[in-house]
C-alpha cells in the first residue's frame, strides 16, 4: 500500500551523503547503477540531481545532464515503491524542465520505458527511435573465468584514445560530451579502432558495454569482439532497433532482447545520427 503525503514536497538537491538512498532506489526499481554511476552524476551535475524527502528519506530522484548547453538528458527517474501513483515523478521532471527552460537549452531528451511513454508524450516530448536493451548471460561466458566485472583499474596505452573520435561522437549525439567520456573512462576499459571506440563498466546486476561509437558495423563488431574478449561475467548492451546488422551480430554471440525504450525529444531537434551509434551510454545520460 502506498503511503499518502500529508504535505507538499519540494525538489531539494542532492549530495554525496544521499548516495545510499539514491542506491536503495536504484535496487528496488531493479537497476544497474552503482555508487561510481551515482558518483558520476553528482561531479558532472552537482546542480542538477534532484530529490524529495520525507521524513528526512529520499523518496524520489531525477537529474539532468546539459551538453555544451544545447541539450540535455533527463535520468534516474525513480520513486520509492511505498510513494508511487502520487506525481512524485512528474513533479521532479516539471522541476528539472523549468530550470533548463531558465538556462535557455531548447532540446531535452531521455530514454522512456514502456510504463513512461505516455507521460512524456503528454508533457511534451515527441518519439525519435526505438532502442532495445540486450543482455549476454554470464552462463553463455567462458565458465573458466570467475571475475564477474572488468577489472576498472587495467590501464593499456588505449586508456585514452578515445579522444581521436570525439568529433566523430559529436556527430552521432549532436553535442559535445567530452566530459562524461573523459569521467566514464575512468571507470571503464576502452577500446578503440581506426573509426570508432567503445567502452565497458561494471554495474551491480552486470557489465554495461557503452558508449560505441563507429563508422561502420564492422568496427563496431570489432570493438566488441574485442571488449567481451577482455571482460567475463554478463553484459547488458543498448542498441537502436535501426542497427538491425548489429543487433544480429549480438544475437549470434548469444545476447538476448530484453526490453525495448524509446528515445524521445521536447522542444528543438539538435540532430543525431543514429547511422553512428551502436551503443548508448546508458539510459541516464545518452
Amino acid at each position: 500500500m502506498n503511503r499518502p503525503l500529508g504535505s507538499e514536497l519540494h525538489p531539494s538537491i542532492l549530495g554525496q551523503d544521499h548516495i545510499p538512498a539514491a542506491l536503495e532506489l536504484c535496487r528496488f526499481a531493479g537497476w544497474n547503477q552503482t555508487k561510481q554511476d551515482w558518483q558520476r552524476f553528482l561531479r558532472l551535475n552537482p546542480k542538477s540531481c534532484f530529490g524529495l524527502f520525507h521524513d528526512q528519506n529520499c523518496i524520489a530522484t531525477c537529474i539532468s545532464t546539459e551538453y555544451a548547453r544545447q541539450q540535455a538528458w533527463i535520468g534516474m527517474m525513480l520513486v520509492h515503491p511505498e510513494y508511487r501513483r502520487q506525481g512524485l515523478a512528474k513533479r521532479l521532471l516539471n522541476h528539472c524542465l523549468s530550470r533548463l527552460d531558465e538556462q535557455g537549452i531548447a532540446c531535452v531528451r531521455l530514454d522512456a520505458t514502456p510504463a513512461g511513454l505516455q507521460v512524456y508524450q503528454g508533457l511534451g516530448f515527441v518519439p525519435e527511435f526505438v532502442l532495445s536493451r540486450w543482455r549476454l548471460p554470464e552462463q553463455t561466458r567462458d565458465v573458466s573465468r570467475t571475475n564477474p566485472k572488468p577489472r576498472n583499474t587495467r590501464k593499456s596505452s588505449e586508456e585514452t584514445s578515445y579522444r581521436k573520435h570525439l568529433e566523430l561522437d559529436k556527430l552521432a549525439f549532436g553535442s559535445d560530451r567530452s566530459e562524461l567520456l573523459a569521467d566514464l573512462a575512468g571507470d571503464s576499459l576502452i577500446c578503440s579502432a581506426d573509426n570508432g571506440f567503445g567502452m565497458m563498466r561494471a554495474g551491480h546486476l552486470a557489465n554495461y558495454l557503452g558508449p560505441l561509437t563507429a563508422k561502420s558495423p564492422g568496427v563496431a563488431k570489432d570493438v566488441v569482439s574485442r571488449l567481451l574478449d577482455a571482460t567475463p561475467g554478463a553484459i547488458f548492451w543498448d542498441i537502436p532497433d535501426s542497427q538491425m546488422e548489429t543487433t544480429q551480430f549480438a544475437h549470434s554471440l548469444g545476447f538476448q532482447k530484453d526490453r525495448s525504450l524509446t528515445r524521445m525529444r521536447r522542444g528543438k531537434n539538435v540532430p543525431q545520427d543514429v547511422n553512428l551509434m551502436y551503443g548508448i551510454s546508458g539510459p541516464s545520460t545518452g
